[in-house]
């Protein structure tokens, strides 16, 4: 129509509220939302910032930022992990580092669950040494949190001995991407380096001992990086969060997206990219669009 006018939406530019980390810290890669009782806070990730922990170069860290438009309160670092690589005695009878978190992005995934829900906090890229110190590899590490930043829970499913190496599940990259379920239940880890690069899908029991994940698939599959994006949500009207999970290398290089059950036994549906080398699948979400739960 001749004369129409488009009227884009924006930020709230007059008026923003600002925060800044560390210089050179990549502050603010990731972020999320979170509410604990009637405080409002933004969890931004910063996976090169400099920490306290002892011989630990650039680790990565996640802070809480003040999300009300008049506080002053500065940006606070979170607790999660503030030791430094864990020692074992070896066989010379010396103490040896067991693991490195120099350089492992701590924060490159940030995760709340909503309102006083929980928190996750991701290092993709942390290292652990097999116990004979014969192999370092980046298996990655999660740690979880309760609503007000206490009890902190650490999570790396792929440092399991006799799983090492690229075509087992040593360079899983563990954290990739994470989300939690609804309940509250199970936290759900993307690890998109298991199996020569095919991908897997942890789901790790919050509330008791529990671990799904979904077995190595044929040659095909290989290079696929399955888990690269997660989220949940509920399809099948079971009052189970299904996971949604990108394998954007999948597909011949178009890109895919799977939906599992809940065990990670299943693929309920498969959506597929349509061009080559788009990468579709590297993000997703969920959401009600049409409100029918």
């Amino acid at each position: 129509m001749l004369g129409a006018v488009i009227r884009g939406f924006n930020i709230d530019v007059n008026s923003p509220v600002l925060h800044s980390g560390p210089q050179n810290s990549m502050f603010g890669f990731d972020v999320s939302v979170h509410r604990y009782g009637t405080t409002n806070w933004l969890l931004v990730g910063a996976p090169k910032a400099e920490t306290a922990q002892d011989n630990v170069v650039r680790g990565g860290a996640v802070y809480k930022c003040p999300a009300a438009v008049d506080s002053t309160q500065p940006c606070e670092q979170i607790p999660f992990d503030t030791t430094g690589a864990r020692e074992e005695l070896t066989d010379g009878g010396r103490y040896a580092p067991i693991e490195s978190k120099s350089n492992q992005w701590f924060g490159a995934t940030v995760v709340s669950s909503g309102d006083n829900g929980v928190i996750v906090a991701c290092a993709p890229r942390y290292v652990y040494f097999t116990d004979s110190f014969s192999r370092n590899e980046p298996v990655g590490v999660c740690y979880t949190s309760r609503s007000d930043f206490s009890r902190f829970r650490r999570y790396s499913p792929c440092a399991e001995e006799g799983q090492w190496g690229w075509y087992k599940r040593g360079f899983c990259q563990a954290g990739m991407s994470a989300g939690v379920t609804q309940d509250k239940s199970f936290l759900l880890l993307g690890a998109p380096g298991s199996y020569y690069w095919q991908g897997q899908i942890y789901a790790e029991g919050l509330l008791y001992s529990a671990s799904f994940s979904n077995p190595e698939l044929p040659q095909d599959y290989d290079n696929s990086y399955a888990g690269y994006a997660v989220a949940l949500g509920n399809f099948n009207h079971d009052n189970e969060d299904d996971y949604v999970v990108g394998v954007p290398r999948g597909n011949d290089l178009k890109g895919l997206v799977k939906i599992y059950d809940s065990r990670v036994s299943t693929v309920w549906t498969e959506i597929s990219g349509e061009q080559f080398g788009s990468y579709f699948g590297s993000s997703v979400c969920v959401t009600d669009i049409d409100n029918d739960g």
